[in-house]
């Protein structure tokens, strides 16, 4: 009735995607997981609850939605090198089935690869969610690079938090950066910053006037970080 690696899921609001991982000899039991959890762990369940569920539509087979089939010849040298890393501290752990699947055994599996790596459990738990999750392949562990450094979005910080480096001189504490400093850093670069690089190259402003005044330069006007580098040469000079 069952495979391994089938996703099942459930009606209702929450419709909660469940992986199977395991198939006893017999067919009597089976071991689940929840993709979507991030905290969740393998369960072992009596196969017939399942068929039950399935028959009364209170689950149902759908398709994977996490495995992917990656074109080796896509995968990048970093990428594959982080993955033989990240499969090489769990491959002792997983490759012990059913006792991996077993909360005491696993904790004593994992304990093991702890103390032989010099790592966390949390290390080692947040790799075997991966793994159990994706289908349970070695591509599963493939880091997420896409999903690194939230491109186009702009990240909220927590007032109450400093965040950045601590201050390491002095005793002020330092404030995070908001939309009214993010002001005051445009109107600098704008009315300081570009305004000494023109002259300091012996450029001429495309903002002044005869007047003598100086005007705010366009967006695409502003300096990129090469030219802080040409600057920084200049003066050196």
């Amino acid at each position: 009735m069952f495979l391994v690696n089938d996703v099942l899921e459930y009606s209702g609001p929450n419709q909660n995607q469940i992986r199977i991982l395991w198939i006893s000899s017999a067919g009597e039991n089976t071991v689940t997981f929840e993709i979507n959890n991030p905290k969740a762990m393998p369960e072992l369940v009596k196969t017939n609850i399942l068929i039950e569920e399935l028959n009364e539509g209170t689950v149902k087979l759908v398709t994977d939605p996490v495995l992917k089939i990656t074109d080796p010849s896509l995968i990048s040298e970093k990428a594959r090198k982080k993955r033989d890393e990240n499969w090489s501290l769990i491959c002792d752990i997983v490759r012990n089935v059913p006792a991996v699947f077993s909360k005491s055994k696993r904790h004593s599996l994992i304990q093991t690869a702890a103390q032989k790596h010099s790592m966390s459990h949390v290390a080692f738990y947040r790799l075997l969610r991966r793994y159990w999750a994706r289908g349970q392949t070695v591509n599963a562990l493939l880091p997420d690079y896409k999903n690194s450094g939230g491109k186009g979005k702009i990240r909220e910080a927590n007032p109450s938090v400093k965040r950045g480096r601590p201050v390491q001189l002095g005793s002020l504490v330092g404030v995070n950066v908001d939309e009214s400093i993010k002001k005051l850093f445009r109107i600098a670069i704008s009315r300081m910053f570009v305004v000494k690089f023109w002259r300091k190259v012996g450029w001429t402003a495309p903002g002044k006037r005869a007047s003598g005044k100086w005007l705010c330069p366009t967006t695409r006007d502003f300096p990129i970080i090469s030219t802080f580098i040409t600057l920084k040469r200049l003066e050196a000079l």
